[in-house]
C-alpha cells in the first residue's frame, strides 16, 4: 500500500552498567550513543531506552526515574549535570512497585557523542539501575 512505513529496530545494548543509585541521587554518565549503538547505526534517528531495575530494594509505586542528556557536538561537551543543573530533560520512567524492565520510546538521537544520566526520585530507597538503548528508524514498505 502506498505511504506505508516499517519500523527498523536495532538491538538493545547497555549504555550504563547496572549500579546502585542512591535515593535522590544521580547515576554515573552513560557511554556515548555512538559507543553504545555503534557507528553502523548512524542512519537511525531515534532511540528507545530501556531501564532495568534489579537488586533487593523494590521501588515505590509511581516514583519516577528521570533521564537527562548531556549534549555534545563532537568537539565540546556541556557541563556535567548536578542537583542544581540537570541539563536537558529527556523523559521519565514511571515505576510500579516491582523490579523489572521499563521503557521510553522515540527519544531523538541527538549527537553521537551525547551521554545520559539517571536521577532516582525515590525518597528512601537506593535502586539498582541499568540503562540500555537501541536505535529506531522507519523505512518505506
Amino acid at each position: 500500500m502506498a505511504g506505508e512505513a516499517i519500523d527498523v529496530l536495532g538491538t538493545y545494548t547497555s549504555a550504563l552498567a547496572a549500579a546502585t543509585v542512591t535515593a535522590g541521587g544521580f547515576s554515573g554518565q552513560s557511554a556515548t550513543i555512538s559507543n553504545t549503538v555503534g557507528v553502523t547505526n548512524a542512519q537511525y534517528v531515534l532511540l528507545d531506552l530501556k531501564l532495568k531495575v534489579s537488586g533487593v530494594n523494590v521501588p515505590t509505586q509511581g516514583v519516577t526515574i528521570d533521564v537527562y542528556r548531556r549534549p555534545s557536538d563532537g568537539t565540546d561537551t556541556a557541563p556535567a549535570p548536578s542537583a542544581g543543573y540537570k541539563q536537558q530533560y529527556v523523559g521519565s520512567f514511571t515505576l510500579d512497585a516491582a523490579l523489572g524492565s521499563y521503557y521510553l520510546y522515540n527519544v531523538p538521537k541527538g549527537d553521537p557523542n551525547d551521554t545520559f544520566y539517571l536521577v532516582n526520585n525515590e525518597s528512601t530507597n537506593s535502586l539498582d539501575l541499568e540503562l540500555l538503548m537501541r536505535p529506531r528508524s522507519m523505512k518505506a514498505a
